[in-house]
């Protein structure tokens, strides 16, 4: 296998200027390559999330979806969907939003994970029949958060709390809402709507596509309320990492890339990561869709 270095310089070799720009043809080259390994269309989402040190964010939002509608014109949807995730996650609506584009236009999907889908994230990828990851690959919890990294049961469990609390001793009134007076009108009720809609979500999700071959019953509610239940554990961090084998406890169908029968498509899936770790290391974009059948969309990264 080439090395990330070996893939550097490979970039370097073959254009001028920008990496961005002339590692372009490249990651496409290995969107066909792995397209005609899979027999599958193939669209990568890639985030320069790794890179937010410099001031950026690039998280799922609502402008994303123009880059699936330009990856999927004039293609074979028939032939079904490997979708290619690196982000940390974002919009819970923007996800949806991608989710109900995609299950429009493709009856069977597979996500692709080779380092990281996280919050948003993951929850994008659950939309998928099947889901491949390798000894690299995480997932993490789906649970909403605000105000740059709050969890939503903690927000609750503060306003709750502070109900408890002003029942029993009407001194401590003055204390919560001092606390509590920065949240604006409505905001408990939001917070547990987000969460509501994040499970439900992953339910109706989870029910139509992963385990759509399993009847009804109690087998099939057991395996999906496990899963989101250790998604949305209040006691897990929101910058947990769910390992492959995490994953596979959980439930999810999950297949480890490194498999021999996966052998080839694996390395092309490195090369592939390589080229745009390596394009947001030196470029302005904040994320990327891209396809095998040569569409690229740009999304320049946001200041913060």
């Amino acid at each position: 296998m080439k090395t990330y270095q070996e893939v550097k310089e490979k970039i370097k070799e073959d254009g001028q200027g920008n990496l961005h720009l002339e590692g372009k043809e490249l990651r496409v080259n290995y969107l066909k390559e792995i397209a005609s390994i899979t027999g599958r269309n193939v669209i990568s989402y890639y985030s320069s999330f790794l890179e937010e040190s410099k001031g950026v964010s690039s998280e799922i939002d609502e402008d994303d979806l123009v880059g699936f509608i330009n990856a999927t014109e004039d293609i074979d949807t028939s032939k079904g969907l490997d979708l290619i995730l690196h982000t940390p996650g974002g919009s819970v609506e923007a996800s949806e939003s991608i989710v109900k584009f995609l299950r429009l236009k493709f009856n069977d999907i597979r996500v692709i994970v080779p380092q990281a889908a996280l919050s948003a994230g993951t929850l994008l990828a659950l939309c998928a029949d099947s889901i491949l990851m390798s000894s690299a690959s995480f997932l993490g919890p789906t649970e909403p958060q605000f105000f740059s990294g709050i969890p939503a049961s903690s927000i609750l469990k503060e306003f709750e709390r502070a109900k408890k609390d002003i029942t029993k001793d009407s001194k401590k009134e003055e204390y919560y809402k001092m606390r509590l007076e920065g949240y604006p009108v409505g905001f408990y009720d939001y917070v547990k709507n987000s969460i509501s809609i994040v499970k439900g979500d992953l339910k109706e999700w989870l029910s139509s596509y992963m385990f759509k071959d399993i009847s009804s019953g109690s087998k099939k509610d057991k395996t999906i309320n496990k899963i989101i239940n250790t998604l949305m554990n209040p006691k897990k961090s929101h910058n947990y990492h769910f390992s492959l084998k995490d994953c596979e406890n959980m439930g999810l169908k999950v297949s480890n890339l490194e498999e021999d029968k996966y052998y080839l498509l694996y390395q092309k899936i490195l090369y592939l990561h390589y080229c745009y770790i390596i394009s947001f290391e030196a470029g302005k974009a904040g994320k990327l869709v891209e396809a095998d059948n040569g569409s690229s969309s740009f999304i320049p990264a946001k200041e913060r």
